[in-house]
């Protein structure tokens, strides 16, 4: 307190400094890896929150926790190849390079999902006749009879398969093919399988589809097989082998294979071939015998035809 009459001065400076702020809030990170672990690249998020603030007058750092990020310790060295587990919070902080007092504070989340893989697979079906014509090599697909080829071990609840006409398209995720899907390239074509996860479609892998149309087989007909017995005990060894050329007509002996069957259920799982020479199980007697020809590169390919076998007695002249 001073007298009346006295005074005193003095000079306070008085400094006004721009705060920081968080321009944008920081996006959550997504990685994908069959650990639980992943790399991140933290520094995604400085052009978001940091904006075009003056790096002069600005410093942004990262942090593991929110102490650390109020009171700028323990920085994050490693911005680009950060390695976190599913659910770790990352904070941010702002601050004035000069006094380190003006302060904001943000945080995100990384989050890691399961990885994925999407195997290749060979889908091949039978020419048929649905469009009209069994030999040119154009059929419909059912492409989601092989999803779970596509998947392999992978959960199907968790993940999702399209298909593709090209690998941009797979990788984009863009124009998935119709199904059921017509080839429209002859006989072979590739497509291409994407399998992404539900939970982030940045996950996600890509594979090659071989659609292959394999020839259709003809079981042409064997003439019936009559012999007549050279000792009359009724039973006869048939060379099966020798009636393959009957099967195939003028189908490739390399392209398809020929076999014999005492059913139509053997035939057609072509299981229980019977051996030649072959001998007939009931003497005198008629019995079937089925063939089954089937194409070598797609045994699904087949097709079954029957004939006859039977043994006759040999009849002796009289003589008088």
């Amino acid at each position: 307190e001073f007298a009346p009459g006295c005074d005193t001065n003095d000079e306070i400076l008085v400094e006004f400094r721009n705060s920081p702020q968080i321009i944008n809030p920081p996006i959550n990170l997504a990685g994908c890896s069959p650990t639980g672990m992943s790399v991140f690249n933290l520094a995604e998020n400085t052009p978001i929150v940091f904006g075009n603030q003056d790096t002069s007058e600005f410093a942004i750092t990262y942090h593991n926790s929110q102490p650390d990020a109020d009171t700028g310790d323990n920085p994050i060295s490693n911005l680009t190849n950060y390695n976190a587990s599913d659910g770790e919070v990352i904070y941010i902080r702002i601050d004035d390079i000069a006094t380190e007092n003006c302060v904001q504070t943000t945080s995100f989340v990384l989050n890691v999902f399961t990885a994925v893989t999407s195997e290749d697979v060979l889908f091949q079906l039978c020419d048929n006749d649905d469009d009209g014509n069994d030999t040119n090599g154009i059929v419909e697909f059912n492409l989601s009879d092989i999803n779970l080829q596509v998947l392999g071990t992978q959960d199907p609840t968790q993940f999702t398969v399209s298909y593709h006409l090209n690998t941009i398209d797979a990788d984009m995720g863009l124009n998935p093919l119709p199904n059921p899907y017509t080839n429209t390239s002859a006989n072979t074509q590739e497509i291409f399988a994407r399998v992404q996860n539900n939970s982030n479609i940045d996950c996600y892998d890509t594979s090659i589809i071989t659609l292959q149309v394999d020839q259709i087989a003809i079981a042409n007909i064997v003439p019936p097989q009559l012999v007549c017995d050279d000792d009359n005990d009724g039973f006869w060894d048939f060379d099966l082998l020798s009636l393959k050329s009957f099967v195939l007509g003028t189908q490739s002996t390399t392209q398809y294979n020929v076999s014999f069957y005492n059913s139509q259920a053997d035939a057609d799982l072509g299981t229980n071939i019977l051996p030649s020479p072959y001998t007939n199980q009931i003497a005198f007697q008629q019995e079937t015998i089925y063939a089954r020809i089937e194409n070598v590169d797609n045994t699904n390919c087949f097709d079954t035809s029957v004939f006859v076998i039977e043994v006759f007695n040999q009849p002796t002249a009289a003589t008088f």
